[in-house]
């Protein structure tokens, strides 16, 4: 491993200044401006701190620099295994790179996501317990009773002492912080960061529009004209009525997400939202223009225009060029980059309705991916190895490898990976990074990360950033992150349970016609408020008034 060039940097009146290249090639190719970025493998700070003679000095610890410690340590590691990864960890390329760097190496139990569960179950009843959570999944409920309990090691103090590249996170997205951080004012897990998510939208083929005559669709009964003339039309000229005008994989979560072009949006777990207008909850089922949408999707079912299929069906009649409209985390989700099918599809813009456009987004925030136990003799190295995920370089190691010999620059200014002969780049990540199966600690919506990523080669057609730069203006989250007590959750847990049941089964009879939409709508409503929806409306409005707050 070539060596790492490490400084310390001081940021004053919160400007941050000058940027350190880990390689010169990479200076040739990095136009991103001092003033906006930190610093590679660099401990970069959000605001100036000096040491005081009452500062403790630990043993074998390095506040700064690498080695994080001088002396090899061993800590033990519980992770979920994805099966993109491979199953020896100590042959893993990255891990390997991370001891050599921090001097910290680790005795792995990397299992499957269902046996991660139980073991992690069984280790908070016995007290068995890693010195490290990494590439897990701990739920809010788990943080504020293993945390009370002693068991999870709050990290507020060390963040604020050896993690600068958390605590600019922090500086840049305040809403992290605030996601994280439990009514006690703690915090015992590290986030998986990404940017703010407008992804998956509802894709429809352009082209066929176009050899059909048709603009593309600005409101609900323009989008029916549009599906019924892609289904009588034959857009994909092959004389076959095969095409599909509308695909979604079920007639429940999907079918909320599309009501964003009712001008509401019923995605939250709860089912409720925000009226952003008057600071009130407001549960989406029993609404208006919940209703519009089901009168709509009963009739474009009842009219042959929607088929209720898997991803797996939907891809192919991606490939086989027979689908109009679906919701994709990208273009190519279910047509594929052949014959450059994908280039065809193109967002529908959310309809205007009174006034507003809103899409359903997400804030890009996966908590509860890293956390340190009580268990671990050594968290303030622990800190610190976390943080290095967060700082520049340390993301391009864990994602991308090494310079040169998982990744190299091109003449053309571009960076591509380095593959083996007959190796995909999927096999490629499965022994040089940390990201496959995702519950990442890091923050890959970093701004010059992003730069750097912008320049990867790619021989094949994307219109992805396009199309999240249509849709980014019209950016909605329906409710926010928000913790809550354990009594809370439980009860939260069984209303949801009992209330999100029943709305899924009636949005199904409505929309297939088992269910009368006419006659049937206001027994609906008033069973959904005999289970207890005023309660569960409460407690959300509590938890949204004290978040505001």
């Amino acid at each position: 491993m070539k060596r790492f060039k490490v400084i310390s940097l001081i940021i004053v009146f919160a400007m941050l200044v000058g940027v350190i290249s880990a390689c010169s090639k990479e200076k040739e190719h990095d136009t991103t401006t001092a003033s906006t970025t930190t610093t590679q493998w660099a401990t970069t700070t959000t605001a100036a701190t000096e040491p005081t003679t009452t500062e403790k000095v630990i043993p074998n610890f390095n506040p700064e620099g690498f080695p994080i410690v001088n002396e090899p340590i061993t800590l033990t590691m519980l992770s979920i295994q994805p099966t993109s990864m491979i199953d020896d960890w100590t042959q893993h390329k990255f891990f390997q790179r991370a001891e050599e760097l921090t001097g910290i190496k680790f005795t792995f139990n990397n299992v499957p996501t269902d046996v991660f569960n139980e073991r992690k179950q069984l280790g908070w009843a016995s007290g068995d317990l890693p010195d490290l959570f990494f590439k897990a999944v701990i739920g809010t409920e788990e943080e504020l009773i293993y945390g009370e309990e002693g068991l999870l090691l709050p990290i507020n103090d060390l963040i604020d002492q050896y993690a600068p590249n958390i605590q600019y996170l922090f500086q840049e997205r305040p809403d992290v912080r605030q996601a994280i951080t439990l009514p006690s004012g703690k915090i015992y897990t590290l986030p998986q960061v990404g940017a703010k998510s407008i992804h998956p939208a509802w894709y429809i083929n352009v082209v066929w529009l176009d050899t059909l005559g048709v603009d593309m669709p600005t409101n609900p009964g323009e989008l029916y004209y549009a599906l019924k003339m892609i289904k009588e039309g034959d857009p994909n000229q092959n004389n076959l009525a095969d095409e599909v005008p509308m695909l979604v994989q079920n007639t429940t979560r999907q079918v909320r997400e599309f009501m964003e072009n009712f001008g509401i949006t019923v995605n939250a777990s709860g089912l409720q939202y925000v009226d952003y207008d008057t600071g009130t909850v407001k549960y989406g089922p029993i609404q208006p223009e919940f209703k519009e949408a089901l009168f709509w999707f009963r009739k474009v079912f009842a009219d042959g225009l929607l088929a209720v299929e898997p991803s797996a069906r939907a891809k192919e009649l991606g490939h086989n060029y027979q689908l109009g409209l679906a919701r994709m985390d990208a273009s190519w989700v279910y047509v594929g980059y052949e014959n450059e099918y994908n280039m065809e599809y193109e967002v529908i813009v959310p309809f205007e309705v009174n006034g507003r456009r809103i899409a359903l987004g997400g804030d890009g925030i996966g908590r509860g991916t890293s956390a340190i136990t009580s268990k671990n003799q050594y968290p303030e190295a622990t800190i610190r190895w976390l943080d290095t995920w967060y700082s520049v370089d340390g993301m391009r190691m864990l994602r991308f490898g090494e310079e040169g010999e998982d990744w190299r620059w091109r003449d053309d200014g571009k960076w591509e990976v380095i593959l083996k002969e007959g190796e995909t780049t999927a096999q490629k990540m499965s022994y040089t990074s940390a990201q496959p199966g995702g519950q990442l600690s890091w923050w890959s919506d970093h701004p010059v990360l992003q730069e750097w990523w912008k320049k990867n080669y790619s021989d094949a057609k994307d219109n992805y950033s396009e199309m999240t730069n249509r849709l980014l203006p019209y950016y909605y989250v329906p409710y926010p992150q928000v913790t809550m007590r354990e009594d809370t959750i439980r009860e939260l847990a069984d209303l949801r349970g009992t209330l999100n049941t029943y709305v899924n089964d009636m949005m199904t009879k409505f929309i297939y016609g088992e269910a009368s939409i006419e006659t049937e709508w206001d027994s609906y409503v008033k069973q959904i408020y005999d289970m207890g929806v005023e309660q569960l409306l409460r407690i959300y409005q509590e938890a949204y008034d004290a978040l505001v707050d």
